[in-house]
């Protein structure tokens, strides 16, 4: 169901009907990960704040960290776009955490340019700087050439909102 989210959400509630009484973790963290994904792409927040969180409660159980830190990073997203965003914050913290135990360069990447990009929308630009230049040593253990573009972008405007153009430039 490409693009139809309404869809693809009905039928992960179908998908949990299914599910009833049957204990697979790893299964019931994607599917109310995937729920919270698609409320969230319909800007129903709230709910997507709880299917987030229970997908956060099978993650834990089966102790699957990287997909706990991707949950997590979902639900800082979900509380950022609620203008939650000390939630959010923390949510990024917690997921950049388990990223660095596990040395997963993409994900500390990912995490820390949505803390930059976070400090910046709220004009802290100090610290969005900061966030930002964390990710540079890290970037040459990276192959994900969208993360690199989106860091790139979300620095050089940072850089620019502070009239600091010929930084931006090199950055770019």
């Amino acid at each position: 169901y490409s693009g139809d989210v309404k869809q693809s959400t009905e039928n992960y509630f179908k998908a949990l009907e299914i599910m009833s009484g049957v204990e697979d973790h790893e299964l019931l963290a994607k599917i109310y990960n995937n729920i919270g994904w698609n409320l969230r792409e319909q800007e129903d927040l709230e709910p997507a704040i709880d299917y987030f969180k229970k997908a956060e409660e099978h993650a834990k159980k089966i102790n699957n960290k990287p997909f706990l830190a991707r949950i997590l990073n979902n639900l800082g997203v979900t509380y950022k776009n609620k203008g939650e965003y000390l939630n959010a914050l923390k949510m990024y913290d917690e997921a950049l955490k388990i990223n660095e135990e596990l040395k997963n360069v993409e994900g500390q990447i990912f995490n820390l340019n949505n803390m930059g990009l976070l400090q910046s929308h709220l004009k802290d630009y100090d610290k969005s700087i900061s966030y930002f230049e964390q990710v540079r040593p890290l970037l040459v253990h990276s192959t994900d050439t969208v993360t690199l573009a989106n860091y790139l972008l979300n620095y050089s405007n940072t850089l620019l909102k502070l009239n600091f153009v010929r930084q931006a430039l090199d950055s770019a």
